[in-house]
């Protein structure tokens, strides 16, 4: 007896051609997509970012006047791209803010020169004016609370 032979196409499954089109077209108008967003969102991502950052360090030179005993000082570089900690007049941290973000003072105006902007005392109470942050049109503000002495972010409305 003989076996009868499968036709091999019959019973398979797959994907027509239109199918497989129409994919491939939502897959590059997701990948023309997806850069624009996320350019979109860096802006935010940088500041944010330098934000809270500039709190840690605010946080490490309270801390490290209160258990040193002594004073501690925020510094701003006269071109807004990054500040200096002191403590007991001693250099503890320098940080570039990089990704074009700037220190500005409460006013929006740039600093002149090596400018003290926050003190520490020996207590780890912060003094001193809000910073603000900025890129671009984006801006983010660092308050300092004078009851408790500590800093707090804000945002502040794009220009």
């Amino acid at each position: 007896m003989r076996q009868k032979s499968k036709n091999i196409c019959q019973g398979q499954a797959g994907y027509t051609l239109t199918e497989l089109l129409v994919v491939l077209l939502l897959l590059s108008l997701v990948t023309a997509i997806g850069p624009v967003a996320v350019q979109r969102l860096l802006p935010n991502v940088a500041i944010n970012s330098a934000a809270q950052t500039l709190q840690a360090d605010l946080q490490t030179l309270r801390t490290r006047a209160l258990t040193s005993g002594s004073q501690g000082e925020l510094h701003i570089e006269s071109d807004g791209r990054s500040y200096t900690l002191f403590v007991e007049e001693k250099k503890i941290k320098r940080r570039l803010l990089g990704n074009a973000v700037r220190v500005l003072s409460a006013n929006g105006q740039e600093y002149e020169d090596e400018s003290l902007v926050v003190m520490a005392d020996a207590g780890g109470r912060l003094t001193g004016a809000a910073l603000v942050l900025q890129r671009g049109e984006r801006r983010k503000q660092i308050q300092i609370n004078p009851v408790f002495g500590t800093s707090e972010i804000g945002s502040l409305h794009d220009r």
